[in-house]
């Protein structure tokens, strides 16, 4: 599946898995990863924690130019997604006629070109410059809307939008609901379920809606399938083989908050109390 679509996975995990042909593994360590930056950026960078590495995401064409040489596009992606059928929805039509794709940090995808791969360099309104971001401690969200999304709209960059191809679960809910960002796209009172047929990522119910990915944002799933099975469901925070039937007390899950969210939340005050600030506020 996804086969004409090459993923490179820096990572220094040292658990053996047997990866399909087209995932490349790099062997490293954040502070090798963390050297690298700055020799070739010759900067001085912040980087005492995987999460930050979100705001070097802008500038992973010109720091992995070599990785990606050769491509058409590159791009980034969280690892908490479940994907479809990638070209069904990413056809030549669209790499043809657009530099980048979506706006949102859990999936870009950018042509690759000097003016794309040094888009992260420009003074650009409303945007922090890139120096000031890397070497700060603060979570800057520079691989999301206000920050490298911002560089493509203010530099004029084509973008096309993908919000109604793929499905962004509300971590707050212990059921599979789209975030409010989506209503327009998504049914926001019932319960979602998934399938995964072995090509194509869908709904399942009356609409059958196919999608692009399925986004899930601090949901721990549930593994109850063998590995590499080529049919599963998605449900609440479980991967299955079937549909289990449906029960009164399902209807529970559309008004319960997940674990997650009064974890969330938790951190939030503990922050607010004790003054650590976390992210930068865009104004």
């Amino acid at each position: 599946m996804n086969s004409s679509i090459d993923w490179l996975l820096i990572t220094d995990n040292n658990q053996k898995y047997n990866f399909p042909s087209n995932v490349i593994k790099l062997k490293t360590t954040l502070d090798i990863l963390k050297n690298r930056i700055e020799n070739y950026l010759k900067l001085d960078v912040y980087l005492d924690n995987p999460y930050k590495l979100c705001d070097f995401r802008p500038a992973y064409g010109d720091i992995f130019h070599s990785e990606i040489s050769g491509y058409d596009f590159w791009g980034y992606c969280d690892l908490d997604l479940v994907w479809g059928n990638i070209r069904s929805f990413l056809t030549d039509q669209v790499l043809n006629n657009y530099d980048n794709i979506s706006k949102w940090g859990h999936f870009h995808l950018v042509r690759n070109c000097k003016k794309m791969n040094t888009l992260y360099q420009l003074s650009t309104k409303g945007v922090p410059n890139y120096k000031n971001v890397f070497a700060s401690n603060l979570q800057f969200c520079y691989d999301e809307i206000h920050g490298f999304y911002k560089m493509c709209q203010e530099n004029d960059i084509k973008t096309y939008i993908i919000d109604d191809c793929f499905f962004d679960a509300d971590y707050r809910w212990k059921s599979l609901k789209s975030g409010i960002y989506q209503k327009q796209y998504f049914n926001q009172s019932g319960i979602n379920t998934f399938c995964y047929d072995g090509c194509n990522l869908f709904i399942t119910g009356e609409s059958d809606k196919n999608l692009l990915y399925i986004h899930l944002q601090k949901r721990p799933m549930r593994m109850l399938v063998p590995e590499y099975s080529e049919r599963f469901y998605l449900k609440d925070n479980m991967i299955l083989l079937e549909l289990p039937p449906k029960k009164i007390l399902d209807n529970l899950y559309n008004i319960l908050p997940s674990f997650i969210c009064w974890k969330q939340l938790y951190k939030r005050i503990k922050a607010k109390i004790f003054g650590k600030k976390m992210f930068y506020h865009y104004s």
